[in-house]
């Protein structure tokens, strides 16, 4: 498993950062799963925020969705007895947080010319008068 740490508070210009709209009650896990795909849970904050064990156990239960054992066991001695509240988002869940897609392709005519670059342009003309 590859795990990759992004700050979107150190770079909101990470372009894993907009995928989600900032929302303050809510954090979200990724895990990308080679078995299961990817799952994204999350965490609300006024749930888990009692204690930071609360967060640990919420954290360890959703990465033992895709592991062999469960990793609850390895929790601290103060998230031992504490509860973590983590949710699997659905698909229809996850499209309405996505931020609407953006199109970015324009339509051209085949024989627009400015899409050619000007060397490429020359070299045919000059190509037909010779031949």
């Amino acid at each position: 498993m590859f795990n990759n740490q992004i700050s979107c508070i150190e770079d909101s210009e990470h372009y894993r950062c907009a995928d989600f709209q900032r929302d303050p009650t809510f954090h979200y896990l990724v895990v990308e799963d080679s078995s299961k795909g990817a799952s994204v849970y999350s965490l609300e904050q006024r749930l888990n925020e009692k204690s930071p064990g609360s967060t640990e156990m919420a954290l360890l239960d959703a990465l033992s969705r895709h592991a062999p054992q469960p990793l609850t066991i390895y929790a601290s001695e103060e998230a031992e007895h504490e509860v973590g509240f983590v949710r699997q988002l659905s698909a229809e869940e996850l499209q309405a947080v996505a931020k609407p897609r953006q199109i970015d392709s324009e339509r051209f005519s085949p024989s627009e010319l400015n899409l050619i670059d000007t060397d490429l342009l020359e070299f045919r003309s000059t190509f037909t008068l010779y031949t």
